[in-house]
């Protein structure tokens, strides 16, 4: 419930002040995280009943849907070394409470991100992030652009 508390003050709140700021700009609002995070997460790891995700997120102004969603698809095997490569080039431990799951909490949330893909095929598109990053970077780029400077 806190993510949708926080995701509900961002659309409130926020969002319409950075739309207000400049209103004869185009404006671009990029969110890491949204609604299929939520559905993937809560619902499919962590058991969150996926009906009432669906019902919290029919809510104004949580219903509002983002232009483009990407899935950066990406084996649980290449994530997790990439993602310990990363803490150890930062000399980092790995204190993010989000990243002490178990292999079976990444296989739930995987598993949610395709069934969300599959239920929602126009909204959320799959970006093969097992690629080197700046591969992935240009493909993520290349969609966003062919949005933003559309004729």
């Amino acid at each position: 419930m806190l993510f949708y508390a926080s995701r509900y003050q961002l659309f409130l709140k926020e969002i319409p002040e950075i739309l207000s700021s400049s209103p004869n700009q185009k404006t671009l609002i990029l969110l890491d995280r949204f609604f299929f995070s939520t559905y993937a997460y809560q619902g499919f790891a962590r058991g969150l009943d996926l009906n009432l995700i669906r019902q919290l997120n029919s809510y104004i102004p949580l219903s509002m849907r983002p232009t483009m969603t990407f899935y950066l698809k990406i084996p649980l095997e290449i994530s997790l070394k990439r993602r310990a490569l990363r803490h150890q080039a930062r000399g980092e431990n790995n204190t993010d409470p989000f990243e002490q799951e178990d292999l079976e909490f990444y296989s739930k949330v995987i598993e949610g991100l395709d069934c969300a893909q599959k239920e929602y095929p126009l909204e959320l598109e799959i970006c093969d992030a097992s690629q080197e990053f700046k591969a992935v970077l240009k493909h993520l780029k290349s969609r966003i652009d062919s949005y933003v400077f559309k004729k």
